[in-house]
């Protein structure tokens, strides 16, 4: 097993917060950028929108917090339902349509050719009794029912 492209990543990252953290002060101690930058563009936003009331009335809705909060959590459990309906979608899929199979059964192969013995070793997996009890009693009616093939449960059977 070879350490070179974790360091070479870590190298990477290393540099690239490097380059951000000189940035952004080159941008703080410039004397183009004003001391109070956000203060301007209020100003400017404000005596537009004082002189339309309609448009006054719309911002004013729109950032009302327990509006915004309200419609980020609908947006949230929407997002949720919609994923969890793509999953079983997919799952459902897999399980009945034969060209599905054959890619997800080649994806697996693919994935045992290539793992890692620190994948595959019983140090990288996760113990039993620190699962949650929803995985765990999933890994359990996969291996009895059999219903689980290739890589859509290589990672129930490897936990």
């Amino acid at each position: 097993m070879s350490v070179v492209p974790l360091l070479v990543d870590l190298i990477a990252a290393f540099a690239a917060g490097l380059l951000a953290l000189l940035g952004a002060r080159w941008y703080a101690r410039s004397p183009l950028t004003p001391k109070r930058p956000t203060e301007e563009v209020a100003r400017i936003v404000g005596d537009e929108v004082r002189q339309h009331t309609g448009l006054r009335r719309l911002v004013v809705r729109r950032l009302d917090r327990s509006v915004t909060t309200g419609l980020l959590l609908t947006l949230a459990l929407a997002l949720t339902l919609v994923g969890g309906l793509v999953l079983g979608v997919l799952a459902l899929l897999v399980r009945r349509v034969a060209a599905i199979q054959h890619v997800d059964n080649s994806v697996a192969a693919w994935v045992q050719d290539h793992s890692s013995p620190l994948s595959t070793s019983r140090r990288a997996r996760a113990p039993a009794s620190a699962m949650p009890a929803s995985i765990r009693r999933s890994r359990y009616v996969g291996q009895v029912s059999g219903a689980c093939s290739g890589a859509s449960c290589a990672a129930v059977h490897t936990l």
